[in-house]
């Protein structure tokens, strides 16, 4: 090797150096700092019509455990197949894009831009979503249709549906989308885990944490919620309608570890409901590193890709 390409090689080390030096340094704040930072957040809780300190999910009775999803937080939303997490996910992110006006960005390697947006247009319009693919025919609900794909166009959501996702990928996008918006992300959804993939020589056991790893970093660096889906194995000895547990997500997937909120979202089968009309949905609170655990019931309304809360 020449010595202009050692010289080279030194000089990039070095620089490599001072920059993680720098973002030590920016992490090491003094006291008075973080003090303001906490009072300015509790001010804002305070302002907030919903009286919570996070971004609420839409849901009461979540939001009452959880007080909102909280910024820098992983909050990993998992259950077995056909319980319906990207519709649960959808439901909390379609609330923050419309009704908080929360930029939001949905990265989706399993699903189309269209198919998410035919869901949330769906929700937003109140329209049967397999009416919406197949066409609708009535004037009024074309009309409805129209109404809200145009108020849908407005709102503040970006959708990323490249099948080639990584967790860098992710990162850099999120950051493009901050430093050309006048506002910041304020939610970030990415369905789901088993889809991602890493762009280093990983494999295994060490991919799985260095995406679990970063994409809780993800969220502390951008200072937002991270909602990651997982889908969790059904095999022989676990039924379909078993209840998830945290000794349901395999050792080797380090979310469990990395994830400051858990939640398992469940239903009974659509057949073994005597009254299909009164289904519930339980989202069970399995791991919250700041309080509260326990079950939230919601109304599953999966014909128009939403969730509603229990009217009781």
């Amino acid at each position: 090797m020449a010595e202009t390409d050692i010289g080279i090689i030194g000089d990039l080390k070095k620089v490599i150096e001072k920059t993680e030096c720098l973002g030590i340094a920016d992490h090491c704040r003094s006291a008075k700092d973080v003090v303001s930072k906490v009072l300015e957040a509790s001010k804002e809780a305070s302002e907030r019509k919903s009286g919570i300190k996070g971004l609420s999910t839409g849901f009461f009775d979540l939001d009452y455990r959880l007080e909102g999803l909280q910024k820098g937080n992983l909050i990993l939303l998992a259950g077995r197949k056909w319980m319906g997490m990207t519709e649960l996910a959808l439901s909390i992110a379609h609330h923050a894009f419309m009704k908080e006006n929360v930029m939001t960005a949905i990265f989706s390697p399993r699903y189309s831009g269209e198919h998410i947006m035919e869901m949330s247009l769906s929700m937003e319009s109140n329209q049967y979503g397999g009416a919406i693919h197949r066409g609708l025919r009535s004037p009024e609900e074309r009309v409805a249709l129209e109404k809200s794909a145009e108020e849908l166009s407005e709102a503040p959501l970006f959708i990323d549906d490249n099948p080639c996702l990584t967790i860098e990928n992710i990162r850099k996008k999120c950051l493009n989308l901050n430093r050309n918006n006048d506002n910041k992300v304020g939610l970030v959804v990415v369905d789901c885990l088993q889809f991602l993939d890493c762009d280093g020589d990983e494999t295994g056991k060490e991919m799985k944490k260095k995406i679990a790893k970063s994409l809780k970093n993800l969220a502390v660096e951008i200072d937002c919620p991270v909602i990651i889906i997982s889908e969790l194995s059904s095999d022989g000895e676990k039924k379909w309608n078993e209840r998830s547990e945290l000794c349901d997500i395999d050792d080797s997937d380090y979310t469990k570890l990395y994830a400051d909120v858990i939640l398992f979202l469940y239903m009974d089968k659509f057949e073994d409901i005597k009254e299909p009309r009164n289904r519930e949905a339980e989202v069970i609170l399995a791991k919250h590193r700041d309080g509260f655990y326990g079950k939230i019931r919601l109304r599953p309304d999966l014909g128009y890709s939403r969730f509603r809360n229990m009217v009781l």
